[in-house]
């Protein structure tokens, strides 16, 4: 993978992910679908961090340099946190896009929410991904304001609060996507390891068999799949904290 397409590389989940592309030296290129949904105070920073590197730029949906480009990131579980109508509206930009370029051959990667009972890129749209990686809740990085981590630290109703067992740090799980992006194709999850599971899971018909004993099943679709157990590289505290002081910086600007 040498240059790589984000639609909203702003997003949540989107904005860790370039952040770990450039880092590699790799070429990134943002396309608005919603930026006017993200939060104005987080767009300022966010463009502030990438705007000077060389290897990022920014694009027009109907302006898009093909050549060269490989890899193109669909980062749906971003826009769950989005209202009702403004996720109906990148929906439609979507597959009208989609429809306009769809003899353009590229890797196309999906990145879903598991929690989510809407199915949000169209079936005709998603069959033809090559790569779908579903995501359980994130926390750390720049927390949505809609999220309930964004929400407890507002509300002041709890001074110290630890996220679910399942939320997992949102700068592992970008670090393990770029990992499955540049050398698998095919269905992935990523869950926390909370225990001595083993990093991956083979998935058939609703049952999952992993190593050490440990066996599970995982509420998705009957397609086969692979589960990767990532195990946190930060301190959930640390992680935590830098996440109220964004939010309380955030809240100030307003």
């Amino acid at each position: 993978m040498d240059k790589c397409l984000v639609f909203g590389a702003f997003g949540y989940l989107g904005f860790e992910l370039v952040q770990e592309l450039l880092q590699k030296g790799l070429e990134v290129i943002h396309v608005d679908i919603g930026d006017e949904f993200e939060p104005p105070e987080y767009l300022e920073d966010k463009e502030f961090w990438v705007a000077r590197n060389a290897n990022f730029s920014v694009k027009d949906v109907r302006d898009i340099p093909w050549e060269g480009i490989d890899t193109c990131i669909i980062p749906t579980c971003d826009w769950v946190y989005f209202a009702e109508k403004e996720r109906g509206e990148i929906r439609k930009r979507l597959t009208q896009f989609f429809a306009e370029s769809k003899d353009v051959s590229v890797k196309r990667v999906h990145i879903q929410r598991d929690d989510r009972g809407e199915k949000f890129l169209p079936v005709e749209l998603e069959q033809t991904c090559e790569l779908t990686i579903t995501v359980p809740d994130l926390y750390g990085g720049w927390q949505p304001p809609s999220s309930s981590f964004y929400k407890m630290f507002v509300s002041g109703e709890q001074a110290e609060f630890s996220p679910p067992e399942d939320a997992l740090n949102v700068h592992d799980a970008a670090r393990k996507i770029l990992e499955i992006i540049t050398t698998r194709k095919g269905r992935f999850s990523l869950k926390k390891q909370t225990g001595d599971q083993t990093y991956t899971v083979h998935r058939t018909e609703g049952k999952a068999g992993a190593g050490n004993g440990v066996t599970a099943k995982e509420p998705y679709d009957e397609k086969e799949q692979d589960v990767f157990y990532i195990k946190e590289t930060e301190n959930e505290k640390e992680v935590l904290k830098k996440m109220r002081q964004r939010v309380v910086n955030l809240l100030r600007e307003k």
